[in-house]
Parts: structure tokens; C-alpha cells; sequence
């Protein structure tokens, strides 16, 4: 290859060495506790719960009625007898 300039030519930077699990910064779910997490889920089950339980007495609006209507085909009318059938 000719060189038309004489430039010099430009050296990279090295990499920088991948962090070993040891020095890792830990995700969001390992630094909380585990009671903090199922009191969470705990909390985020009853509202769905809550929320079924509504869309079943036709009280949860239109979201509500979609959800119904999708699990009662999702799993079948006779299978998902609830209380608006």
C-alpha cells in the first residue's frame, strides 16, 4: 500500500477487561430482600384478584368486560362459568 501522507498512524485504545461476577454491580431484584419481593407479589395478586373478581360481576368497565370475554374464550364458557354468563 503507498502512503500518500505521512500521517502517523493512530494506536487503540486497549479494552477494558470485562468485570468478573465478583465485581459486577447486582440488578434492581437482587438488592431488594426476598420478603420485600413477595409482600410485592403478594400485594400485585390481590389486585388482580380484586380486579377479576369485578370484571366477573360485569363492575370493571370496558377493559373489565374485554378480560371477562377473553378468558371465558381463552378457556371456554363452561369452563369459566362466572356470574355474568
Amino acid at each position: 500500500m503507498i502512503k500518500l501522507l505521512n500521517w502517523p498512524e493512530m494506536s487503540k485504545k486497549p479494552k477494558k477487561m470485562n468485570r468478573s461476577k465478583d465485581e459486577r454491580k447486582p440488578s434492581f431484584l437482587e438488592r431488594i430482600s426476598r420478603e420485600t419481593l413477595n409482600a410485592v407479589l403478594g400485594v400485585l395478586s390481590s389486585l388482580v384478584a380484586v380486579f377479576l373478581l369485578a370484571a366477573a360481576f360485569g363492575k370493571s368497565g370496558v377493559v373489565g368486560i374485554w378480560v371477562y370475554d377473553s378468558l371465558s374464550f381463552l378457556f371456554g364458557a363452561f369452563l369459566f362459568r362466572g356470574v355474568r354468563a
